[in-house]
């Protein structure tokens, strides 16, 4: 099993099967759509509200009041591309990203990466948001990762951020493990009696033989995605 995670922007990377593969996960992780969100999310100077429970088991904290809000703060940011300020303009008056709008970031991003020499893999999750891996065989990842952040400089990120959020974590909750549990719960993913707890634990340590939840299910690796979290696990389907 291998699984990767990106938290607050920072990449840990634990247990690949392989060196190699290693490589491939960091380089997965770094392109992955959620860096963009929770990179994204860990630096616009959002401020969160709300609260933690005393166990730290569930937070109410929010990334914002509203989507509006956020993309109000996004608008206004240095990092903000010629697309992201052009969508986000319409985004704060209307609420919210339009699928075409958010593969249109998408195809000016891959475009860009393929132009670089490098033609991503695509996973489309049910909610819309799509995946990027990289190529299997990546020589040299520091290329990669220069490539990948000269295309989002260049083409967008707070659109895919944007996108990403509203279908993901509609409520714009801050802490990861509320995220996936909200979504598999609104998504009838997990049975009632399953806790934060379960879900906070497969975030952080994802060596257990059983879970509570299908974890080859595409919904619920659309709801990690979502909480920033990338996992392969080896295993029946």
């Amino acid at each position: 099993m291998s699984y990767k995670i990106i938290w607050g922007g920072a990449i840990m990377v634990d247990r690949g099967r392989a060196s190699r593969e290693g490589h491939f996960a960091v380089a997965a992780v770094k392109l992955s759509a959620p860096l963009f969100a929770i990179a994204v999310l860990a630096t616009a100077c959002v401020a969160t509200t709300g609260h933690t429970d005393p166990q730290g088991a569930t937070s109410t904290a929010k990334l914002a009041s509203s989507l509006k809000d956020l993309f109000t703060q996004w608008l206004t940011s240095p990092d903000s591309t010629e697309y992201d300020t052009r969508v986000l303009r319409e985004a704060t008056e209307t609420g919210f990203i339009t699928q075409a709008q958010y593969q249109e970031a998408l195809d000016l991003y891959t475009d860009c990466m393929s132009e670089a020499g490098y033609e991503l893999q695509q996973t489309r999750y049910p909610t819309g948001v799509v995946n990027l891996q990289p190529p299997p065989v990546v020589e040299d990842v520091d290329a990669l990762m220069a490539s990948d952040r000269f295309c989002r400089e260049k083409t967008s990120v707070y659109v895919v951020a944007g996108f990403e959020t509203q279908q993901g974590n509609p409520n714009l909750y801050a802490d990861a493990a509320t995220i996936a549990y909200t979504c598999l719960k609104d998504n009838s993913l997990i049975a009632s009696d399953v806790t934060v707890e379960q879900v906070s634990v497969f975030l952080t340590d994802s060596l257990q033989n059983q879970y509570p939840f299908d974890v080859h299910d595409l919904g619920v690796k659309s709801c990690f995605y979502a909480a920033g979290m990338v996992y392969d696990i080896d295993g029946p389907k």
